[in-house]
C-alpha cells in the first residue's frame, strides 16, 4: 500500500512537470471574495470539464474539501459523455506571505496536513513582504509536509521592483528548495478590460528570463506561469512578445467572465453549461 501511495505521488510529480515542460499548464485560481457557494462549486466544474490542469483555492480545509467534491463531479460527467479527462487536476493551497507571519506553526502544520489528507496536491505563496527570513520556518514546513512537490510562488511587480523580484527567487531558491514555479501577476489595480494587466505579467516574465533564468544555470529550467489580467488572447501576446512561458492563470478574468454568463444564462440549462465549456476549452487549444 505504502509502495502504490508512494508511486502515485510520483506519478502526480511525473505529470506535473510534464504538463510545464509542454507549456501546457492551466490554472484556474480560485481566491475569490465573496464569492457564493454554489458558484464557487459550478466554476471548478466547469474548468475541469473543458481540461484545466489545476485549481487553486485559499488555504481552507472546507474550500479544498469543496473543490475536491466539484473535481469527482467534474470527472465523471467527463467519463459519462465519453470524454474522459486524461489526469485529475492538481489541487493548489495558497496564501499571501504576511499571513504566515504570526500563524502559529502547530495551527499551520495540522491545516496543511488536512489538506493534504483531502487532496491538496501542493502549495503557493503570494509573496507580499520583502523580508521571507522571517517566515522561513513556515516556508520549510510546507516543504516538509508537500516534500516530492514543488512551491510555487506568485510574485508581482506592483509590490516590488525588478531587482528584488530577482533576489526573492534566489532566496527561495538557496534557503527554502530547488523546486519552485514561479507565477508573475501584473496590476491589480488595472482593469481588465485593457491590457496593462496582461502586459506588466508578460514583462515581468521577460525580465525573469533575461536577468536570471538565461544568465543562471541553476535557474534555467524553472517554470513560469503568467497571471494577472490574463485572457484568452494572453498567449498569443506572451508569443507576439517572444516571451516563454509555461503556463497560464485565470483568475480575475476567470471569474467576471464565469459572472456575466451566469447572468445571461441559466446554470441549470446543461446545454446552455455544455455550450460554456465548449468556450473555455477554446482558450486551452
Amino acid at each position: 500500500k505504502d509502495l502504490n501511495l508512494l508511486m502515485a505521488k510520483s506519478d502526480k510529480v511525473n505529470i506535473l512537470k510534464n504538463k510545464l515542460r509542454n507549456d501546457s499548464f492551466y490554472k484556474l485560481d480560485c481566491v475569490f471574495d465573496n464569492f457564493e457557494k454554489n458558484k464557487f462549486a459550478l466554476i471548478i466544474y466547469i474548468y475541469v470539464v473543458a481540461g484545466f490542469s489545476a485549481i487553486d483555492v485559499k488555504l481552507d480545509l472546507d474550500l479544498v474539501i469543496q473543490a475536491k467534491e466539484s473535481i469527482l463531479k467534474a470527472i465523471d460527467f467527463a467519463n459519462k459523455i465519453n470524454k474522459p479527462l486524461v489526469n485529475s487536476p492538481f489541487i493548489i493551497i495558497s496564501c499571501f506571505s504576511s499571513e504566515l507571519i504570526k500563524i502559529d506553526l502547530n495551527l499551520f502544520e495540522k491545516v496543511l496536513r488536512s489538506s493534504q489528507k483531502e487532496g491538496a496536491d501542493f502549495f503557493e505563496l503570494h509573496i507580499d513582504i520583502s523580508d521571507l527570513d522571517i517566515i522561513k520556518d513556515q516556508l520549510l514546513l510546507v516543504k516538509q509536509v508537500f516534500n516530492s512537490k514543488p512551491i510555487s510562488i506568485n510574485i508581482s511587480r506592483d509590490k516590488f521592483s525588478n531587482a528584488n523580484i530577482i533576489e526573492l527567487i534566489k532566496y527561495f531558491r538557496s534557503n527554502i528548495t530547488k523546486d519552485i514555479i514561479i507565477e508573475v501577476d501584473g496590476s491589480e489595480e488595472s482593469n481588465n478590460n485593457d491590457y496593462n494587466a496582461t502586459l506588466q505579467s508578460i514583462s515581468t516574465a521577460d525580465i525573469i528570463h533575461k536577468q536570471l533564468i538565461k544568465k543562471e544555470k541553476a535557474f534555467r529550467n524553472i517554470p513560469i506561469l503568467l497571471s494577472g489580467g490574463t485572457n484568452s488572447l494572453t498567449c498569443e501576446l506572451a508569443k507576439e512578445c517572444n516571451v516563454d512561458f509555461n503556463g497560464i492563470t485565470f483568475g480575475n478574468y476567470a471569474r467576471i467572465d464565469f459572472e456575466e454568463f451566469t447572468k445571461a444564462h441559466s446554470i441549470k440549462n446543461d446545454l446552455e453549461i455544455k455550450n460554456y465549456i465548449k468556450k473555455i476549452k477554446n482558450f486551452i487549444i
